[in-house]
């Protein structure tokens, strides 16, 4: 986990201070998910091979999810946005998709902006 280093939810708010546009807010959202990912990818889909068979891995998989949701819910935190809207979002940061972003030769910034430019869009999509 310490190579990972997925930020403490208690702290995920701070790393949203400053930034009152969704968009800025999204983009910080995706590139700290992205750089988790690019920390620990490995990591992160061998813990899911796992998680039902060690309660250790089930422990620190709980601690990934606790740092993703904390991520979303303060990127999402000033937008009307719904429950639905909120699993979008979270299943667009989703090391699943990032990777399908790379698999298909898409850099790591152009991931980014990619994800960020469909969760913006949603976003501007809610608030009407």
């Amino acid at each position: 986990m310490e190579r990972i280093a997925p930020p403490d939810p208690q702290a995920v708010p701070a790393l949203f201070e400053g930034l009152h546009t969704p968009a800025a807010r999204i983009e910080r959202l995706v590139r700290e998910a992205s750089a988790l990912y690019e920390r620990g990818a490995p990591q992160l889909r061998a813990m899911r091979e796992e998680v039902a068979f060690h309660p250790n891995v089930a422990e620190a998989d709980q601690d990934i999810e606790a740092s993703l949701s904390a991520l979303v819910h303060a990127a999402l935190k000033p937008s009307p946005m719904t429950s639905a809207d909120r699993a979008v979002a979270r299943a667009m940061i989703d090391l699943g998709t990032l990777q399908a972003l790379r698999d298909q030769g898409i850099g790591p910034a152009d991931a980014v902006a990619a994800v960020s430019g469909m969760l913006a869009a949603r976003v501007v999509d809610a608030a009407r």
